[in-house]
């Protein structure tokens, strides 16, 4: 992993790990750090030292796999050492430098922050980072206990309780550069840097410390306000469900004021308690699910990858799936009958690119050349593409009509998706020319947000078409999963009985906002009634019509009609400024003609309380075991990766599957027959359950 090398009197300490893209560190890797330090040190012809990684990226951390392994006393022991090390940088006589160039996360930023001068080049790959939040840690390596004194304790909190990047542009404006510089001088600056600090012609930026307003932030009143307003935003995001924000708030109320050993000390401490937490290990896993699912399961069936895509509908989805393929390389052909869809189209994407051009993301030639891969027409008719997209209004029969003509006309190599969240596949594709090609690419909106791509297949969809699917899905940097063609296929099959019994809810009289706060507060990131408006009333009707809802009637759990009396009525929820809330002046309260909808005297005089979270979790959870049971779904991981990236369940739980599995399928049992004595056959257990529970099969294995 590092190497020695003299050059000029400085030390070149190149990072390289053998056998792998990225560099991260291990226990063997401080280890060899001791040796080059010592030869550094005791060398008086080494000016000082450059870090200087040979591969695309700076370093992307350490190896957390390893400390998966280690017990609490282990952790603390490779938490001492690691700290000993970058101590030992930062207290050397001889300056160190490292120049950064691409990725350079986690314990490669709290590399950074020890050495005594940063070379940064101003590369839009450039960025450095924190993101242990996202995996329930803390930065282990003395994150907590120097950025907050480079950059100040606002700024610090951002980025730590976040773990967003810090592009080049903005490390440059928080003064964390000492050198700006375009990446083919990197190495030569960082040399050259390492000279001037030793010389003393560099006073470097950590030398000159923080303004005076910042240095006020750091003690008394000043800190306990940005303390507490950082603590309100966590708790107001997360509900507590995740102790990573908390403890990071400690150590940085804790820090200021003492000394680096006391804040070493309760840094390491905290990452060994939140290291063996439940919360992190799941989070953990998913980041290694979330991994996994990048790679193109069926790779060995892909020949000819698409290059050019065709998306027919340049509403909300259209645009969005248009935006993500050009920013990915895909020159794209967008169609649609309205030319004012295809302006506000147009107009939309070049919002998004301008706002990368602002992020320093892109530069101003990637602006125009990305957006010169997109082609406008005013047509439905077919154009020559590797690839079409469609992206319509959710109707069958238009959809049949419009997949039936391009099929015709388009290459018998081309793949055909449509974008639908429920309607079944396997009749548009039973229409079209060639229906092996045919499947669903569900995205989910906004796209150019949201992680997830459920690919549908039906019982005709050939493997080549599914690598194409995955081969587009995977570029456009979605986590992709594929189900079977059914009803709703996995994630609007499991929201749907979700959001049906919310309705049932509001049907009881409890109110809206509280079912919502307790959704919340059980780790989701919006409520179930707000999510309704948000996707649109009109779409959950048309949903509940369809054979989904015919489905859940057989097995005796009737949709409730209230989507359908508001879609009358033209209560279409956010997009139309009214559904169970109105939306006015960028404010949102109750509709106070909802509760007529219910009956004359109704009133919404119950606040949601755990029995009515339960119903909700629970319905989801049995739905998610249903779509097991009749191969919908190829596994439980899938199920637990769709529902955690496209529908927001809790992530800390690991998915409905894991939830399951860490609760004893036994009380999930127990509960789902509870909630049916009393709410009746909509909880009844999915038989997949009642099977394992005797059997003793496992979901997963610990």
């Amino acid at each position: 992993m590092f190497k020695l090398q003299i050059e000029n009197n400085v030390g070149i300490i190149k990072l390289n790990k053998e056998g792998s893209d990225h560099n991260t560190i291990s226990m063997d890797d401080l280890d060899s750090m001791v040796e080059l330090l010592d030869t550094i040190e005791k060398d008086n012809s080494i000016e000082g030292a450059v870090f200087y990684s040979e591969k695309k990226d700076f370093l992307a951390g350490a190896d957390i796999k390893k400390f998966l392994e280690m017990s609490e006393e282990e952790t603390r022991k490779v938490g001492k050492t690691g700290h000993s090390l970058f101590n030992r940088i930062e207290d050397s006589q001889k300056p160190f430098v490292a120049v950064i160039h691409g990725a350079c996360m986690g314990g490669g930023t709290e590399l950074a922050l020890a050495c005594h001068g940063l070379v940064i080049t101003d590369s839009s790959k450039t960025k450095l980072g924190l993101p242990e939040v996202k995996l329930g840690l803390l930065p282990g390596l003395g994150g907590t206990v120097r950025l907050y004194k480079r950059i100040g304790l606002p700024n610090a909190l951002d980025y730590i309780l976040t773990g967003k990047n810090m592009y080049a542009s903005k490390a440059k404006k928080f003064g964390l550069a000492d050198v700006f510089v375009d990446e083919n001088f990197r190495l030569k600056a960082g040399i050259q840097l390492v000279k001037d600090i030793a010389s003393g012609k560099h006073i470097t930026k950590k030398s000159k410390g923080l303004s005076v307003k910042d240095k006020a932030l750091l003690f008394g009143p000043f800190k306990s306000f940005v303390i507490s307003k950082a603590k309100d935003n966590v708790m107001a995001k997360t509900q507590g469900n995740y102790p990573a924000p908390l403890e990071i708030l400690k150590c940085l109320e804790h820090h200021p004021g003492k000394s680096r050993e006391e804040a070493i000390k309760r840094e390491i401490e905290g990452f060994t308690k939140l290291l063996h937490s439940p919360e992190a290990r799941q989070l953990i896993r998913l980041f290694f699910l979330m991994n996994s699912y990048k790679k193109n399961p069926y790779s060995e069936d892909l020949s000819d990858a698409p290059e050019h895509l065709s998306v027919l509908g340049a509403g909300l989805m259209g645009n969005g799936i248009s935006t993500v393929s050009i920013d990915n390389g895909y020159k794209v052909t967008l169609l649609d009958l309205s030319d004012d869809a295809l302006k506000n189209a147009k107009k939309n994407t070049s919002e998004y690119l301008e706002n990368k051009v602002k992020r320093k993301q892109i530069s101003r030639s990637d602006y125009q050349k990305l957006l010169n891969d997109l082609q406008l027409i005013e047509s439905d008719e077919p154009v020559k593409s590797d690839a079409l997209i469609e992206a319509v209004f959710e109707d069958l029969e238009l959809k049949q009509k419009i997949l039936k003509k391009w099929s015709e006309k388009l290459d018998a190599s081309a793949l055909i998706a449509t974008n639908t969240s429920a309607l079944p596949v396997s009749e548009i594709a039973e229409v079209c020319t060639n229906p092996e090609r045919v499947l669903g690419m569900h995205y989910f909106s906004p796209v150019e947000k949201m992680p997830l791509l459920e690919i549908i297949k039906t019982d005709k969809t050939s493997k080549t078409a599914l690598a194409k699917a995955y081969d587009i899905g995977l570029n456009q940097s979605k986590v992709c999963i594929d189900v079977s063609d059914g009803p709703g296929f996995y994630t609007t099959r499991i929201l749907a009985p979700m959001l049906n019994e919310a309705m049932i809810a509001l049907s009881e009289g409890y109110e809206p906002q509280s079912i919502d706060r307790i959704m919340k507060k059980r780790g989701f990131p919006v409520g179930p009634i707000t999510l309704i408006d948000e996707i649109g009333i009109d779409v959950g009707a048309h949903i509940n019509r369809g054979a989904l809802g015919k489905m859940f009637k057989e097995r005796g759990a009737n949709s409730h009609p209230v989507m359908g009396i508001m879609e009358d009525k033209g209560w279409l929820g956010k997009k139309s400024g009214k559904g169970f809330y109105v939306y006015e002046d960028k404010k949102k309260s109750v509709n106070p003609d909802l509760a007529n909808l219910f009956g004359d005297d109704h009133s919404f005089d119950k606040k949601a309380d755990s029995e009515v979270a339960d119903r909700l979790m629970m319905i989801m959870i049995n739905e998610s075991f249903y779509c097991l049971q009749e191969d919908i779904l190829k596994d439980a991981e899938s199920g637990d990766v769709g529902a955690i990236f496209g529908l927001g369940f809790p992530a800390f739980t690991g998915g409905p599957f894991m939830y399951t599995h860490k609760k004893g399928i036994e009380n999930i049992i127990d509960l789902l027959n509870t909630l049916k004595d009393k709410f009746h056959n909509r909880f009844e257990p999915a038989q997949i359950l009642i099977d394992y529970k005797e059997k003793g099969k496992e979901i997963y294995k610990d």
